[in-house]
């Protein structure tokens, strides 16, 4: 078991566990994510939703740097429990809540609402072939609104090359930008909501 570091915010350079065999997002790439949420104000008592959440870290590290509510979605969620327990500790109203296992079939929202920032980080050798599947789902519970905006990391084929382009863009869903960070990229998308 690893361990990575929150990089920003009122948690700053506190550790946490990360589950055997789970790739975290690297400290560049989360780094070069938050500092694009803030600097476009998506992140200010913002709700988000980390899916296939492994360790937490973009969850937490959206709480940290003032997001007022992070959910998460991870099938193997010891680690992120234990996690979510040592930030969050006995707080009768939780920040962070685990509120259900699986990203493909996830409850709906606990309090009804959709959130401001879904995070998609599916395993990168499965990855293309589930965001749609995820981002289809959410919607369907009413995770997304037309206000939310979707972040999905995937992996990039060959350094300096975009992914292709049929890995997000199949979905109903807009590519509104892309950075490429070492070997990953960064998708932010929102939903087209006149096609349902």
């Amino acid at each position: 078991m690893g361990q990575v570091r929150i990089l920003g915010g009122r948690w700053r350079g506190r550790s946490l566990a990360v589950p055997s065999g789970v790739r975290p997002v690297t400290g560049r790439a989360r780094e070069t994510l938050f500092s694009m949420a803030q600097a476009r104000d998506w992140l200010a008592e913002a709700r988000v939703l980390d899916c296939f959440a492994g360790s937490g870290a973009l969850g937490l590290e959206a709480l940290s740097r003032g997001a007022q509510q992070a959910d998460f979605l991870e099938t193997r969620a010891k680690v992120l429990k234990e996690n979510l327990s040592l930030f969050c500790g006995e707080d009768p109203a939780p920040p962070a809540r685990l509120v259900g296992k699986d990203a493909l079939k996830p409850p709906p929202p606990p309090d009804g609402l959709a959130v401001q920032l879904v995070f998609a980080d599916p395993p990168w050798r499965t990855g293309e072939s589930l965001y749609t599947k995820c981002f289809t789902a959410l919607l369907a519970q009413g995770w997304i609104d037309a206000k939310t905006v979707l972040i999905a990391f995937q992996r990039v084929a060959k350094p300096g090359c975009s992914a292709p382009p049929s890995a997000l863009e199949a979905a109903p869903f807009e590519v509104l930008e892309r950075r490429q960070v070492g070997d990953g990229e960064i998708v932010f998308l929102r939903g087209i909501f006149s096609i349902f």
